[in-house]
């Protein structure tokens, strides 16, 4: 009877320890006071903004080197996909965008960070919707920064407009995220164009640079390398598509001169044609126009390396330009000029050929531009130029 007894108490006290052991991984949530909490809780700054593929994984690691350097940020993302195309217009309209981050305001619930579109900055800091940044900057920014009557409402990041919610609950938090953004992308601005100049002193050239723009940006590089023109070097931003490269002036935010690659519509790989543009606006400062007659020679060059310096100058002779008394005239002639296999010819895009004439070019906005295009000719054709 005493063993059965001990042994009944055995089991009881096994059946105690147990239920304790269980119980203790099944305690309730550990309640923290509000102190606690605080110290224990990141500070999680949402980043809004557009773009593809590329700004996406851009920002991916602008986000994991943040949060590894500031252990007490979380960075949360929402990108929208948007093309080139879509990002190319001055409207100020992004699908899908704008309309997400109108819908965040209206709900008070706006991200700490967003993409400002084109055209927008001064609407968005007259609803009193963007934080005044101003007090945060150091001289760095300079001219950089976007600023409007009152203060500065944004900063720009190569052709990307940054603002901060006044809504956000962590102005100095943000902006320090923000400071990073525009720093580590200048640094890395640097070290593209320094590779890419490094790259074109091996001036190993390609038969043409149509073949892709890897070989266009070699080609185009090599020339103004060798010419001492390191200021006119094509980079690729690490968040751009390598079809586009611009120049602009020290504190201006728009490309005075600008280089493109046309492509065919169903395979961005096929290179049709090159092109470097003028807009309007700048066709009266002397030194931007000799800018540009610079690049319309190393577009040749690019598009057909095996030419000649005097090849080169015949070509732009032939299309009509005087090249000790350069002028802008022979950008409304039609036809073309055809050398070596390939096709050059020049349009005036949204341009009179009498506002030319008179260069009332301050008058016009930045729409317009002066254009030489240069492909491969895809047909025997004889060459002829004229004024319509």
């Amino acid at each position: 009877m005493k063993d059965r007894s001990a042994f009944v108490i055995i089991i009881v006290l096994l059946l105690a320890a147990t239920g304790l052991i269980i119980k203790s991984f099944f305690q309730p949530p550990r309640v923290v006071t509000q102190d606690k909490q605080d110290k224990e809780d990141k500070i999680n700054l949402r980043v809004s903004g557009y773009g593809g593929y590329l700004e996406e994984d851009y920002l991916k690691e602008i986000k994991e080197e943040y949060e590894n350097i500031n252990p007490s940020i979380r960075i949360i993302l929402e990108i929208s996909p948007a093309s080139i195309e879509d990002m190319s217009f001055k409207s100020g309209f992004i699908p899908n965008y704008e309309q997400r981050i109108l819908a965040d305001y209206a709900a008070n619930n706006s991200p700490d960070i967003f993409y400002i579109p084109p055209g927008r900055i001064r609407r968005y800091a007259e609803a009193e919707a963007l934080l005044n940044v101003q007090p945060f900057l150091d001289e760095e920014y300079s001219e950089l920064s976007r600023n409007i009557e009152g203060g500065t409402f944004a900063i720009s990041r190569g052709s990307i407009t940054l603002g901060i919610s006044s809504k956000t609950k962590y102005p100095e938090e943000a902006f320090k995220l923000l400071d990073y953004i525009y720093k580590d992308y200048q640094k890395r601005l640097e070290e593209i164009r320094a590779n890419a100049i490094k790259q074109a002193a091996k001036f190993l050239l390609p038969e043409s640079g149509l073949e892709s723009s890897d070989d266009f940006q070699l080609t185009w590089n090599a020339y103004a390398v060798a010419m001492n023109r390191s200021d006119l070097v094509l980079w690729t931003a690490p968040d751009s598509e390598p079809l586009y490269w611009g120049f602009r002036a020290p504190y201006d935010h728009y490309d005075y001169v600008y280089v493109q690659l046309g492509f065919r519509k169903e395979d961005r790989t096929k290179i049709t044609s090159g092109s470097v543009s003028l807009r309007a606006p700048f066709a009266d400062n002397f030194k931007m126009v000799h800018n540009f007659k610079t690049c319309m020679g190393l577009l040749i060059r690019a598009v057909d390396p095996t030419l000649t310096t005097e090849e080169v100058e015949k070509v732009l002779i032939d299309l009509g330009f005087d090249l000790d008394n350069f002028d802008l005239t022979p950008f409304h002639m039609i036809g073309a000029v055809y050398y070596h296999g390939y096709e050059y010819r020049t349009e005036a895009l949204g341009i009179k050929k009498e506002h030319t004439m008179a260069q009332e070019f301050s008058k016009m906005t930045f729409g317009p531009s002066y254009k030489l295009i240069g492909r491969k000719q895809d047909a025997w054709r004889t060459p002829y130029r004229r004024y319509p």
